[in-house]
């Protein structure tokens, strides 16, 4: 999903940090257009256009479904005295959520894809693996922002302390 740059920090403290991704964007984007379609299908079923009216209609069911299929909305909190990475996923099908201890966190980075036009996205590069704190990919520089926020709130724990 590429949309408007959504990804922004919510809350910083010396123990925890919260970001959030809402693609309010996109998501009103096709909810609008879902609407529209629907109306005008309807419209056009009662005015006496019935087959016209119901490809309308249906069209505006599928954008309807492709929304609940494909926005979600994510919510990272990092938190030091839990020790806890956690990445809350809500989209309109449900909730998921993954932990991870934040002792293993080395860094946050920046993926990029696209050529001319790059999009990005903020993802934590762990012990083992890297995860990505959302599934999209969006314009903009909020990524950026909320990797340097994050580093910067990880660098600011006494640098002498073993990590573990």
């Amino acid at each position: 999903m590429v949309g408007d740059a959504t990804m922004k920090v919510v809350e910083i403290t010396g123990d925890q940090i919260i970001l959030d991704d809402t693609p309010w964007f996109f998501s009103l984007i096709f909810a609008g257009f879902c609407l529209v379609l629907l109306g005008v299908g309807m419209s056009m079923i009662f005015g006496g256009q019935a087959i016209k009216g119901i490809f309308v209609f249906g069209l505006g069911l599928l954008v309807g479904a492709a929304l609940t299929l494909i926005a979600r909305r994510a919510r990272i909190y990092l938190n030091r005295p839990l020790d806890l990475l956690e990445i809350r996923t809500r989209t309109f099908r449900g909730n998921t959520i993954d932990r991870h201890r934040l002792s293993d966190l080395r860094t946050a980075i920046v993926q990029s894809m696209g050529g001319d036009k790059q999009t990005h996205r903020l993802a934590f590069m762990l012990d083992t693996t890297t995860v990505p704190a959302t599934g999209a990919y969006t314009s903009g520089n909020k990524a950026h922002l909320a990797r340097d926020a994050v580093n910067a709130w990880l660098a600011s724990v006494d640098s002498t302390a073993p990590r573990e």
